[in-house]
């Protein structure tokens, strides 16, 4: 259970928002290396600007997620998870409906005890029917955008030493303009 609640004074006024989020999860163990996972959550976003009627927006909904994740050893794991997320759109612009299907893929590998690997990829599908842009659409869809999209991930760690670590950021999304959005980021942490 999250709920949080914000005031911003910003140079295009004042702005309020809430955002209260309730997740149910859990696992079953159908085999030794074989497991059901099920996630349910219910989501209420709202956004107020003083100065600006685009950005206030109402945003209600709920997502299912039932997946399977396999252990093929101790230092690998492979997930497959799919999802049904419905959500509704109040707003200046009008109201809304978003309905967003996907498939995702995830896998994690531990090496020599130093570098962890974890790589995520998504197909996913959103149709929105009625009146929505700006904030709200963004919202609406969690920043991917509608029609059908593909995201990645691929994020290393490596332990160098007890004291330097080296961290290997990978992301990437199709739009439906098909653009491809790409960030790659190298982090070197040391301890002293």
């Amino acid at each position: 259970f999250n709920d949080s609640k914000s005031l911003t004074q910003r140079a295009v006024g004042v702005q309020t928002g809430s955002n209260r989020i309730i997740l149910a999860e859990g696992e079953i163990q159908l085999s030794q290396p074989l497991r059901f996972l099920g996630e349910y959550q219910t989501s209420d976003i709202s956004n107020t600007n003083s100065r600006f009627s685009t950005r206030n927006y109402d945003i209600s909904g709920y997502e299912i997620r039932p997946g399977l994740r396999l252990f093929l050893s101790r230092s690998a794991q492979v997930e497959w998870r799919t999802g049904y997320a419905h959500k509704t759109s109040e707003s200046t612009s009008g109201n809304a409906e978003a309905r967003t299907i996907s498939v995702e893929n995830r896998a994690q590998l531990f090496l020599f005890n130093r570098i962890q690997n974890r790589l995520s990829l998504m197909l996913r599908k959103t149709d929105i029917s009625g009146n929505v842009a700006g904030q709200a659409e963004y919202e609406l869809t969690e920043g991917i955008g509608r029609g059908t999209n593909i995201v990645w991930s691929l994020n290393s760690d490596y332990r160098a030493s007890s004291l330097l670590r080296i961290s290997l950021q990978y992301n990437g999304r199709t739009t439906s303009e098909s653009e491809i959005i790409q960030t790659l980021r190298l982090v070197v942490s040391a301890v002293f």
